[in-house]
């Protein structure tokens, strides 16, 4: 109740800010209504609020990277460390992931001018091979917006690069700080030499780091280069990135203990995490990535109302993995468990490519917007595991040459999808606009699987599979502009995620995967199916601005993963009949003179909606209403910038969420499936307080610190239940007594500061 009474307040002041607001009319703000570039539309038109950061919010001063930014700032958004490292992160929008952790139920599709980078395999969102310093706006697009393509859930991010024209000159950047941390960009941009019409525009960037967890150090490094150029038959533009990275994440810390899986008892508090919450469970895990994209487009305006706007892109990634993981295992002879590690390792090779074809027309009162897209997509995917091997005093895996190195699995696989959408916004009456979308999809996903023979243990290639999935996708909505610069909004939308090659691929409860290095010839996996429903409203309060959003998401046929053992990534990917993400988002912000506050809060219910089993450590019985792990349901954040002076501007930012649910504890109960007790082994939420800082010496240097986790205040962003085999010192437990039932935590980072200047020639 607490919840929609904050609602109701909030909708109240809303009605009372335009009651006394003036009557001159805001700055008109204008976004495009496809990805790729169009005639664009006002965004009061919209039924649903976009929400849009320029290359000054995205910068240097208050955050690392693109999904650190949109945590800070976006109503609706939260960010866990499960991977350790700030640019392998795991980005939740109402419940939706964009995520490189590869088996993570993905929902939020990333674009690049236009073009998704989402990964053929998995549909992950590599973060580290984003060119950060070359963003010039990043836009959010909520819900299952049929205009923005398959695999559109729970809404698109787009980011849109700078060019010579928005960013002319020379720049650059340098940061330092905790954790050996040091960033570097470099810029160069203007106009053509020759006095050619065209543009263009490079940067550089350089990260390193050695971690605040144990052997966690980073490396990326990436160029970008963007051109431009106009003929007599219209625009040509040519932009193309490449990077590499080379990652070490270090997962989850057991916390809590909980006893033996048979014999759970009182709770004892002493794990890894509480000794000391910079150590790993067990190393080494790294990630080495390469990415490149390059794409092609063209822009004519036919005439003042008419544009025509084509787009080819081809985009390839590499990676390499090396897990370090710990196995146990009970031997019946000796009577007792027997510890040692293993190498599970794995090679992926992802090629895409694409044509995409828009055109817009202003025709009396309609924007009309129509297009077509192809895509395609192919991988090769090749796991290995090395037995047998050490974990020394440090809980590093050691394999020498005497260790045995098996395929444990190949996959080969393409996927093709073609799609026709179109678009129309229409004033139907004086301030009342109706948009209606529609798109169709047709996706063809095939591959071949080579999986272990159970006596030769060799590889055997399993027969071809092929699947096909097809769906109409409509989106309705309506807006309407009132007085005293109040907007309201509804829209329903629909979307679909059709499974990738991995999904399918692992697939069987009976012959669980090793992700990411096993799988399995496995059984058809239906595509997901997404329906939302929102209402809203926005408008002027005082000297500010307000928005408040009430949503209503319906997935059915949703594609989990559901884990047998965390420490190894074991489980099977499955469609689960029906879960809900609905809440509210808010915000409100207000300018005072020399302050700017801007305060949001959102609130979400992500519910399972029919009874099924949930497996883990031990099977667990879904009900209707029962949470989905790893969500906050309430998320707060208060932003204060105070400009004493024209050149010094002071921020601080208060993050506060409430509890989680632990993956394998959603029923509030624990221990093995004989042996279960009443035990809410939930995630306290956290509060926290950053501080940014930035001085304007001159119209070109600009300096900046910022201070993060500045009461240093320790707080985890994800939990599941698992089974342990070391104790806090780091030692093997007990081999009589064995693996230990704990609740393994995602760490968060501690207090950190960073320094760092741009200059801009």
């Amino acid at each position: 109740m607490k919840s929609y009474n904050l609602i109701l307040t909030f909708l109240l002041a809303i009605w009372v800010g335009n009651a006394v607001a003036n009557d001159e009319l805001s700055e008109i703000e204008v976004v495009g209504t496809s990805l790729l570039p169009g005639l664009e539309i006002e965004k009061e038109k919209l039924p649903y609020e976009v929400r849009s950061f320029q290359s000054g919010d995205l910068g240097n001063e208050s955050s690392l990277g693109v999904s650190d930014m949109l945590n800070q700032n976006i109503p609706g958004v939260f960010t866990n460390e499960v991977q350790g490292s700030p640019y392998q992160g795991d980005v939740t929008f109402r419940g939706f992931r964009a995520s490189s952790i590869l088996g993570a139920a993905q929902g939020l599709s990333v674009y690049i001018d236009g073009i998704r980078i989402n990964e053929p395999f998995g549909d992950v969102v590599n973060w580290d091979m984003i060119p950060e310093y070359a963003l010039d706006n990043v836009s959010l697009i909520p819900g299952s917006n049929p205009m923005y393509g398959l695999n559109t859930l729970g809404g698109a991010l787009s980011l849109t690069t700078k060019s010579g024209l928005s960013h002319p000159g020379k720049a650059a950047r340098v940061s330092f700080g905790s954790f050996s941390r040091k960033k570097l960009d470099v810029s160069v941009a203007g106009k053509f030499a020759d006095g050619s019409d065209g543009d263009y525009f490079i940067s550089a960037s350089h990260f390193d780091e050695s971690g605040w967890r144990d052997y966690s150090d980073g490396k990326i490094s990436n160029i970008f280069v963007k051109a431009n150029k106009n003929t007599r038959f219209g625009s040509v533009g040519i932009m193309a990135y490449f990077g590499d990275s080379d990652l070490l994440g270090n997962g989850l810390l057991p916390s809590t203990n909980y006893g033996t899986e048979d014999d759970v008892g009182e709770i004892q508090r002493g794990g890894l995490y509480e000794a000391r919450r910079d150590a790993v469970y067990s190393h080494p895990d790294q990630t080495k990535n390469e990415a490149g994209l390059i794409g092609v487009n063209y822009q004519n305006y036919l005439d003042d109302d008419t544009q025509l706007n084509a787009l080819a892109y081809h985009r390839y990634g590499r990676q390499k993995r090396l897990g370090g993981d710990v196995e146990a295992e009970f031997e019946s002879d000796e009577n007792e468990w027997e510890f040692e590690g293993e190498f599970n390792n794995s090679k992926t090779r992802q090629n895409s490519s694409g044509l995409g074809l828009n055109f817009s027309k202003i025709l009396n009162n309609h924007q009309i917007t129509t297009g077509v897209t192809f895509d395609q997509s192919s991988v090769s995917y090749n796991a290995t595991e090395t037995e047998d091997c050490e974990v020394n005093s440090i809980r590093k895996v050691i394999c020498d040459a005497e260790s045995e190195t098996e395929d444990s699995a190949k996959v080969s696989g393409k996927s093709k999808t073609y799609s026709i959408f179109a678009s129309d916004t229409a004033e139907v009456l004086s301030g009342i606009f109706i948009t209606g979308s529609l798109r169709y999809n047709h996706s063809k996903v095939e591959n071949t699987l080579s999986t272990p023979d159970e006596v030769t243990e060799e590889l055997v290639a399993q027969p071809k599979e092929s699947f096909n999935y097809s769906k109409v996708n409509p989106a309705l909505g309506i807006s309407a502009k009132l007085d005293h610069g109040l907007n309201l909004f509804a829209n329903a939308s629909q979307g679909n995620r059709v499974p990738t090659v991995i999904e399918l691929g692992c697939a069987d409860r009976n012959n669980p995967c090793l992700l990411p290095t096993g799988l399995q010839a496995d059984p058809y996996l239906e595509q997901v199916i997404s329906r939302t429903y929102e209402v809203g409203a926005r408008g002027r309060i005082g000297q500010g601005f307000g928005i408040i959003s009430l949503y209503k998401t319906d997935n059915r046929d949703d594609i989990i993963f559901v884990s047998t053992d965390v420490n190894s990534r074991e489980g099977f990917f499955t469609n689960f009949g029906k879960t809900r993400n609905q809440g509210v988002d808010m915000q409100i912000i207000q300018d005072f003179d020399r302050i700017r506050i801007t305060g949001s809060y959102s609130y979400l219910e992500a519910t399972y909606e029919e009874n099924g089993l949930l497996f883990g450590e031990r099977s667990v019985q879904a009900r209707p209403g029962m949470r989905i792990p790893g969500i906050p349901e309430n998320v707060f954040r208060l932003l204060v910038d105070w400009t004493p002076q024209d050149a010094l501007k002071i921020g601080v930012t208060f993050i506060a969420t409430s509890d989680l649910v632990t993956q394998g504890n959603e029923d509030g109960l624990i221990g093995g499936d004989d042996d279960v007790i009443a035990r809410d082994a939930s995630v306290n939420g956290y509060q926290l307080v950053n501080l940014r800082l930035r001085y304007e010496k001159s119209r070109s240097l600009r300096l900046f610190a910022k201070v993060t986790n500045l009461f240093d205040e320790r707080y985890e962003t994800y939990g599941a239940m698992a089974e342990s085999v070391f104790t806090s010192a780091g030692e093997f437990v007990d081999a009589e007594q064995g693996p230990t039932l704990s609740r393994f935590v995602a760490p968060g980072a501690p207090r950190a500061a960073f320094v760092g200047l741009s200059y801009k020639f």
